[in-house]
């Protein structure tokens, strides 16, 4: 079973995920705050990462540690995505709002290429 971890600040934006992706035989835990992203990620070892926009402040932290550097990470965005403050190191770039069969297709597409 792979595991996700989400990373946003809106407990109904991760709530709702956290129930898709579960029904989608997905593990999945979320963190509200990026600054615990790089220990909850140790500890849950996640193969894909879904992270807001907002909480984006994280991924250096997560791409330079040798135990995350190599997981996968979606960015979710209510900005366009040629918007200059998206400049991350990142598998996707998922604007919102979004369909769930949108968002189903990056994450397989994501976990196929690490597997």
């Amino acid at each position: 079973m792979d595991r996700i971890l989400v990373i946003n600040n809106d407990f109904d934006t991760m709530t709702l995920l956290k129930d898709l992706l579960e029904k989608q035989s997905y593990q999945v835990k979320y963190t509200s705050s990026g600054d615990e992203s790089l220990q909850v990620a140790k500890a849950f070892a996640p193969d894909l990462l879904l992270v807001d926009v907002l909480q984006q402040n994280c991924i250096e932290d997560l791409k330079k540690n040798s135990s995350t550097a190599d997981i996968p990470i979606i960015l979710m965005t209510g900005y366009s995505s040629n918007d200059k403050a998206i400049e991350a190191d990142v598998e996707a770039i998922i604007e919102k709002p979004f369909l769930l069969k949108q968002l189903q297709e990056i994450i397989q597409g994501a976990l196929a290429k690490v597997k």
